[in-house]
């Protein structure tokens, strides 16, 4: 019987011979991989500027006060809809600056808009105000309106949220508890009543898929436990959340189409200063990637960071000069 060859660089192998050698080299690879030797559990994540727009009262700039005492105000919220469109909440202006996905300005949405908090979900905007949720279409019209129970007190401020998931359940956090407001979002009768919506308390935070819940229980300021529940409350899994010097906060961001968790940690270094540090883990506990974003701050912002179902990560950044959306993504 003729055996075939095939010419390499070290020489000649029989054909069946160099088949076994390449499986054995990929099943090698492969368990490398499962033990972190191997790259591909890691974002190259790569800096690309999204949006820069200047203060200023012409259309499709960005309303900014300053006051003669407190905080200087500019947008504090935004968020990405499935399409990659940037939506960002002028708080000075009261409207909607609309973006697409390569950055490009497509218009301004709405007037007198209310809120702290913005979903945009099924092309509907939903704004918090705290008291209320406020659901307008895409041309910021307003179209209904759903009460909070007056016995839940929410706060404004950082990461003080309001989620939708895909199941359509809208929630609202406020101090790390969870009250879910509507069922099942776009339908009649969505709204809870008072009564249900006091008792849907619930610790922690659903991801955007609604399938899991995320905790994050402080031990001390070096070590928090990070609990996973499904969505019926059963436990799944529990892992520490630790750093060499001193978290200033730690917040579940959400989990991506892969199943990996991101975490927006607060991190005190010796020399007093907050760095902004963005953690991927795996939900069996492992940590693959710690990314250190920019954190200095021209106006104070609720939401700083948004992640897409694809792991990207987008940054609202406001300076003297104007806003801007970094993408960090592959």
């Amino acid at each position: 019987m003729k055996i075939t060859t095939i010419t390499v660089s070290s020489g000649t192998l029989p054909l069946k011979l160099f088949a076994r050698r390449f499986f054995h080299i990929l099943a090698l690879v492969a368990v490398l991989s499962l033990f972190g030797c191997e790259n591909n559990d890691f974002h190259n994540y790569r800096e690309k500027l999204a949006i820069s727009v200047e203060w200023g009262a012409k259309a499709g700039r960005f309303g900014l006060a300053i006051p003669a005492e407190g905080e200087i105000v500019g947008p504090r919220t935004f968020a990405i809809d499935d399409n990659g469109y940037i939506h960002i909440f002028d708080s000075i202006k009261k409207n909607i600056k609309v973006f697409n996905s390569k950055g490009i300005f497509q218009k301004s949405v709405g007037k007198n808009l209310p809120g702290y908090s913005l979903v945009v979900y099924r092309k509907n905007y939903y704004f918090l105000d705290g008291e209320n949720i406020y659901k307008y279409n895409l041309s910021g019209i307003s179209e209904e309106t759903y009460p909070i129970a007056p016995a839940l007190t929410l706060y404004e401020g950082y990461a003080q949220w309001m989620r939708i998931d895909d199941y359509g359940d809208l929630y609202v956090k406020a101090q790390g508890k969870t009250y879910r407001i509507c069922k099942n979002i776009g339908r009649r009768n969505a709204v809870l009543s008072e009564d249900a919506q006091v008792k849907s308390e619930r610790n922690g935070t659903p991801n955007n898929s609604g399938t899991y819940w995320f905790k994050l229980a402080k031990k001390n300021s070096k070590h928090f436990n990070l609990r996973i529940h499904d969505k019926q409350g059963n436990p799944v899994n529990d892992f520490p959340i630790e750093t060499a010097d001193t978290f200033g906060s730690v917040i579940f961001l959400d989990q991506d189409e892969n199943g990996v968790i991101y975490l927006e940690t607060k991190r005190i270094g010796a020399d007093g200063i907050a760095h902004l540090e963005i953690r991927r883990y795996l939900d069996n506990g492992r940590l693959i990637q710690s990314v250190e974003l920019p954190n200095s701050y021209y106006t104070i912002v609720y939401k700083k960071i948004v992640v897409d179902k694809k792991g990207a990560l987008y940054q609202l950044q406001t300076a003297p000069s104007g806003v801007k959306i970094v993408k960090w993504g592959i």
